[in-house]
């Protein structure tokens, strides 16, 4: 009976460990059950050939009933589940304005130096194309967008609080701001915090996710205007809907575009993806 009694513990340790798995791996999961159940099988027939055949036959048989009502059990509590759209949000570029505000406070503080015109932004890395323009103008940007009050102070872009306020009300969705702060955190960190909660509301500070790592975060639609997101996790959960910005508004690509807040397109966006769960 000891036998038994440790392998309904590992079964049910086994179930109740993976039941926050994604529900994209439900089949593996089953199938990893169903190769736990047949090795347990093994194990009692070399374990127990030298012994009464009919009672070892027995052995198994409770094995694989019990197993068997485990993944019913299993099974069900997965299908009978409800599960809500998880919405990842961008922050720069899709709800504040980033660039605009950017370019803004450049041409305030050096009004001397060459700037790039929004029209004319190409490249998510701002940095990278001014350096271009002109050597050391890579770190007067990061004195722009590091110094106090740059993101606190970041201009909404049109109807993106709205919109974001109106899926928070949604019916079965769950949706958070998944932000990558920059590196120089002095400021960018509590701003933001400070931005969220003036212009969505204090009960979004619960629904923020900072993270460098996008990859890693699991929701089920990700809206960014980085193209092509990517990171240390190569099948992340979500799928990439690409918002247009300065900067990739000329990129070629395959990827799904949401152009605005404005046009109510969001909203069948919203829609399709909860079909998909459905």
């Amino acid at each position: 009976m000891a036998l038994f009694g440790h392998i309904h513990c590992n079964i049910l340790s086994f179930r109740l460990f993976n039941i926050s798995e994604p529900e994209s791996d439900l089949n593996v999961l089953f199938n990893k059950r169903k190769e736990i159940q047949n090795n347990l099988c093994r194990c009692l027939v070399v374990g127990h050939c030298q012994g009464n055949k009919r009672g070892h036959f027995l052995k198994i048989r409770l094995i694989q009933t019990v197993m068997a009502n485990r993944d019913n059990l299993f099974k069900r509590e997965y299908t009978n589940r409800k599960v809500n759209l998880r919405v990842l949000l961008d922050m720069d570029g899709v709800l504040c304005d980033f660039e605009g505000d950017f370019l803004e406070a450049f041409k305030k503080h050096y009004p001397e130096e060459p700037c790039i015109e929004l029209k004319d932004r190409s490249g998510f890395w701002l940095r990278d194309q001014y350096e271009k323009l002109k050597p050391g103008l890579n770190v007067k940007c990061s004195t722009i967008y590091n110094a106090k009050g740059f993101f606190q102070n970041l201009t909404e872009i049109p109807g993106a609080v709205e919109a974001a306020k109106e899926m928070f009300q949604m019916e079965g969705v769950d949706v958070f701001i998944c932000t990558s702060p920059v590196n120089y955190y002095k400021y960018c960190l509590q701003e933001k915090f400070h931005w969220i909660e003036k212009h969505l509301g204090k009960q979004w500070l619960e629904r923020i996710l900072l993270m460098k790592d996008k990859s890693m975060a699991n929701g089920h639609l990700l809206i960014d205007d980085r193209p092509n997101v990517s990171g240390a996790n190569p099948y992340p959960s979500w799928d990439q809907v690409l918002f247009t910005s300065c900067h990739n508004k000329k990129l070629e690509t395959s990827q799904r575009r949401l152009h605005n807040w404005v046009d109510g397109t969001w909203r069948e966006l919203i829609a399709e993806y909860q079909k998909r769960l459905a």
